[in-house]
């Protein structure tokens, strides 16, 4: 089996640093994609993917990213990360958007270390049961 695989895409390297660690010590291959064809030529691999996808500036082309993932990849689990500020009706009208677009989680700032490593373990378990590993 190829080992699983954490896709980490930003552009500062922040959520790299966060989940590192998990990720060498869980045996995932940790990546990072700053396009969106690099991100989608790494889920064309045959193994077990789980994105971590930051909303930074430009909202719109984080929402089209996210949408040609749900729609090339459904089983692969996406969290969303805001990095953007946004008051509490925004932020609501923002995770209705990403929940439909077929999100699994949406964090708002600030994310620490041990819920980033939650999300990242827990998604990866059941991505690795629901491919039967």
């Amino acid at each position: 089996m190829k080992y699983p695989q954490l896709i980490i895409y930003e552009t500062d390297g922040a959520m790299a640093k966060l989940l590192g660690k998990l990720a060498s010590d869980q045996g995932w291959m940790m990546r990072e994609s700053r396009s969106n064809e690099s991100l989608l030529n790494l889920l064309k691999e045959q193994r077990v993917s789980i994105v971590f996808l930051k909303f930074e500036r430009d909202l719109v082309s984080g929402l089209e990213l996210l949408s040609q993932i749900t729609t090339q990849f459904p089983d692969c689990p996406v969290v969303v990360v805001s990095d953007v500020k946004a008051d509490s009706h925004q932020r609501e009208n923002l995770s209705c958007l990403v929940f439909d677009l077929g999100a699994r989680y949406i964090v708002f700032p600030p994310l620490t270390q041990p819920v980033a490593e939650d999300l990242a373990n827990g998604l990866m378990i059941s991505a690795l049961r629901t491919a039967g590993l």
